[in-house]
């Protein structure tokens, strides 16, 4: 493959360890579900995961359904998907066939209830007697705080619904297991993106909207109490990025784009010179990047100019240098390191003020750990040092220097759509302090 790129690069850190109890809809007696599913519990064709996908193509392709008013149906097809439940959902999953409520766990990791992003799916699969209540939903977002009602897409009779779960009739949450599929990718965070692209020397934030809009805030500069306020639309059309990433390419010192499409291809975005219009034309730099767990993109040797570190699917890191020609930046890539797959979220930039970029990853169990770099460019990072706990409570976080101290500091958005900002303390063995909430409603970025 041509510049084997990583999938999407956030990470869902938080300063403090954080424990919170969430609230749960109120629900109705137990009894049989309202769409008297099951599905296909016969001998069928084979089916596979698709492609990688975006949370906001997972979401448009639901809505298709509910604008054209499918019938629901056990045995009929729409766009090649049967037009059940669970033909519902791996249609907008875009996977290679339908599958049923008995099998969809084979292709979703299994998330907390409050843990649940846009494009996610709860599955319920009664074994002892499939017809009876077996349903799966599309998630779509909170209706307020997370862990309170949630809207969803599903496929009823008598045609697809977009409505909330407090709205159905006879479901039991709990029989409900969340579930993210296997393949999508951005995530939440694929629509978020940090960098200093004003070239003030400040980090300021880039985000992607569900339709494609792209917005600049740009950071308010020193001592800013809310650093990110007024936005301005910096572009259109970018939905159909899984990975968005801010980071000095050119040398410039403004940052450039760098970004994954659903397809694989990656491509660079220069900065224009004008901070109003950033970014126009875009060029293909690679392809085959889809293969990635996750993709951070900032200078790991120290040239100026940023290289791309990436998670490849069996767990190893892989470092792709800067060649130093802007039209063609990255070419092969080394193995720096293994044993990366147990990282949920992989993030880098230079945390230390050494000048090359560290790597700050966040666990499942929520521990976060800084790989500070070695100064060594053939082998960069070795062992990590843990420096937090509790960051599982985030869905996106990304490293970047917001006050402008040349040390990284830490920027997070909770599933609630609050943004924190975590300061970097100087001590590197203590990197960084508990935390500032300074914003809200950002889970409109997807």
């Amino acid at each position: 493959m041509t510049n084997t790129l990583f999938r999407s690069a956030t990470i869902a850190l938080a300063g403090l360890t954080a424990t919170f109890t969430l609230s749960v809809p109120a629900q109705a007696a137990a009894g049989k579900d309202d769409t008297a599913t099951p599905q296909a519990t016969t001998a069928r064709a084979a089916v596979s995961p698709g492609a990688a996908i975006t949370r906001a193509e997972i979401l448009a392709r639901a809505q298709t359904w509910v604008s054209a008013q499918v019938p629901y149906s056990q045995t009929a097809y729409y766009g090649g998907y049967r037009t059940d439940c669970s033909g519902f959902v791996s249609m907008a999953l875009k996977t290679n066939g339908s599958y049923w409520t008995g099998d969809l766990h084979q292709i979703g990791t299994p998330i907390a209830f409050t843990a649940l992003q846009p494009g996610d799916y709860m599955n319920y699969h009664n074994p002892a007697d499939p017809n009876d209540g077996s349903h799966v939903v599309l998630f779509d977002k909170w209706v307020g705080a997370v862990g309170g009602d949630f809207w969803i897409y599903e496929q009823v009779k008598p045609y697809t619904k977009h409505r909330k779960w407090s709205e159905t009739s006879g479901r039991v949450l709990s029989n409900y297991k969340p579930m993210r599929y296997v393949n999508v990718q951005g995530g939440a965070a694929g629509g978020l993106a940090a960098g200093d692209v004003t070239g003030d020397g400040y980090a300021d934030v880039i985000g992607r909207h569900p339709d494609g809009g792209l917005l600049l805030y740009p950071n308010a500069g020193a001592g800013a109490a809310t650093p990110y306020g007024p936005n301005r639309v910096v572009g259109a059309g970018w939905q159909s990025f899984t990975t968005i990433r801010v980071a000095d390419v050119t040398g410039d010192n403004k940052g450039d784009i760098v970004a994954v499409r659903n397809d694989g291809t990656l491509w660079l975005y220069p900065h224009g010179g004008d901070n109003n219009a950033p970014y126009s034309s875009g060029q293909l730099v690679g392809s085959g990047w889809a293969d990635f767990r996750s993709v951070s993109v900032a200078d790991a040797n120290g040239d100026g100019k940023a290289d791309i570190l990436g998670v490849a699917s069996d767990g190893s890191l892989v470092l792709y240098a800067h060649g130093g020609d802007n039209s063609a930046p990255y070419s092969s890539g080394r193995t720096v390191g293994s044993g990366w797959a147990g990282f949920t979220q992989v993030t880098a930039d230079d945390v230390t003020g050494d000048g090359k970029a560290d790597l700050v990853a966040a666990g499942a169990d929520g521990s976060l750990r800084l790989y500070a770099h070695t100064g060594d460019n053939n082998a960069p990072y070795s062992t990590g040092a843990l420096v937090g706990s509790g960051w599982q409570q985030f869905d996106r976080v990304h490293a970047a220097d917001i006050n402008g101290d040349q040390h990284a500091d830490l920027l997070a958005t909770r599933p609630d759509g609050t943004l924190w900002r975590y300061l970097n303390t100087g001590d590197n063995s203590h990197p960084y302090d508990s935390g500032t909430q300074i914003g809200t409603g950002w889970n409109s970025f997807a």
